[in-house]
C-alpha cells in the first residue's frame, strides 16, 4: 500500500515543476515515467515470471520499483535515489517481488531513460508525445488483460474522464502549456481520441488487443516513419508501414498465448493497412477495427 501511493511522487513532481515553469525537467519526469511503464510491462509479458500475490500475475521486472526509478534517471539527485531503493526495497520486504525483479526494474528505468534521450535528439519532443500514446496504451492494455469486461470499462471510463478534464481545464496556463505539448497543438484531440478509443473497445472486452495495437502498430509506424522521413511526414510513409508490421511482430509475440494465433494473425496482419491507408484519428480508426474483429471472431 505505502509503496502504491509513493508512485504518485513522479507524476505530481512533473506537474510541479510545468506549474514552475520547468518545461524541460517536468516533461523528462513524466516522459521517462511513461516509457518506463510501457516497457517494463511489455517485458513482464516476454518473460512471464509468475507470482502467486499482486494486481498481475507476473514478478519481472518490477513495475513499482521501475516507476520509482525512473525518476532517479530523469531527475538526479540524492534525494530521488534514495526514493528509489525506499520503494525497491517496500517491494521485497512486502513478499511482492525478490531482488532480481527490482533490480529489473532499476534496469529498465535507465533504459527507458537513453531511449527517451536519444529519440529527443532526432525527433524534438515527439519523442515525449510518442511517450506518452505508448506508456498510457500498452499499461492499460496489460492490466486489462486480467480484467472483467465490466472493470475494463471503468478503468477506460476513468481514462476519458482524466483526458476530457485536462483538455476542459486549459485555462489554467500550466495546465494549458502541458497540454500544447504533449498533444502537438493547443487544437490537437490526440490524448482524448486515445482515451476514448480504449473506451470503445472496452466495451467488447477489447482493450487488452487495442492498447497493444496503439501502443506499438500506431507508435512504431510514427517512429519509424519520422526517424527515417523526417517528423513532418510521419506515419503515411513506406517506413511508417515497416514500423507498423515490426509493432505487429512485437504484439504477437508479447499476446501470444493469450489469444489464439488464428485470431491474432489475421487481425495483425490487416491493422497496419487500415491504419495506412485511413485519413480518420489512427487511436479511433484502428481501436474500431479491433472491436469489429473482436465482434465478428465472438458471433
Amino acid at each position: 500500500m505505502i509503496a502504491d501511493l509513493l508512485l504518485f511522487v513522479p507524476p505530481l513532481l512533473s506537474l510541479y515543476l510545468w506549474w514552475k515553469g520547468d518545461e524541460k525537467r517536468g516533461s523528462d519526469v513524466l516522459s521517462t515515467f511513461l516509457l518506463t511503464s510501457g516497457l517494463a510491462v511489455s517485458l513482464k509479458l516476454l518473460f512471464r515470471v509468475g507470482r502467486e500475490i499482486g494486481l498481475d500475475p507476473f514478478a519481472f521486472p518490477s513495475l513499482h520499483s521501475a516507476l520509482a526509478s525512473s525518476l532517479f534517471f530523469a531527475y538526479l539527485h540524492p534525494i530521488t535515489l534514495l526514493y528509489a531503493l525506499l520503494v525497491m526495497s517496500l517491494r521485497v520486504v512486502e513478499g511482492y517481488h525478490g531482488v532480481v525483479d527490482v533490480l529489473g526494474g532499476f534496469i529498465v528505468a535507465g533504459i527507458s531513460y537513453w531511449v527517451l534521450k536519444e529519440l529527443k535528439k532526432r525527433i524534438g519532443t515527439e519523442a515525449d508525445r510518442k511517450a506518452l500514446h505508448y506508456g498510457i496504451a500498452v499499461t492499460v492494455g496489460y492490466f486489462s488483460l486480467f480484467l472483467p469486461v465490466e472493470y475494463q470499462v471503468i478503468l477506460t471510463v476513468g481514462l476519458l474522464l482524466g483526458a476530457v478534464i485536462v483538455y476542459l481545464f486549459r485555462f489554467f496556463p500550466f495546465v494549458d502549456r502541458l497540454y500544447v505539448y504533449y498533444a502537438r497543438s493547443g487544437e490537437d484531440t490526440g490524448p482524448l481520441t486515445l482515451a476514448g478509443g480504449l473506451f470503445l473497445a472496452s466495451t467488447v472486452g477489447a482493450t487488452p488487443l487495442a492498447g497493444f495495437v496503439l501502443g506499438y502498430v500506431d507508435t512504431f509506424a510514427a517512429l519509424f516513419g519520422m526517424l527515417k522521413e523526417g517528423v513532418k511526414r510521419g506515419i503515411k510513409t513506406r517506413f511508417g508501414l515497416i514500423g507498423s508490421y515490426t509493432g505487429s511482430v512485437v504484439v504477437f509475440t508479447l499476446l501470444k498465448g493469450f489469444y489464439s494465433p488464428y485470431f491474432l494473425v489475421p487481425l495483425l496482419l490487416i491493422a497496419p493497412l487500415v491504419e495506412y491507408h485511413s485519413e480518420l484519428d489512427d487511436n479511433l480508426i484502428l481501436s474500431l477495427f479491433v472491436v469489429g474483429v473482436k465482434a465478428a471472431a465472438s458471433a
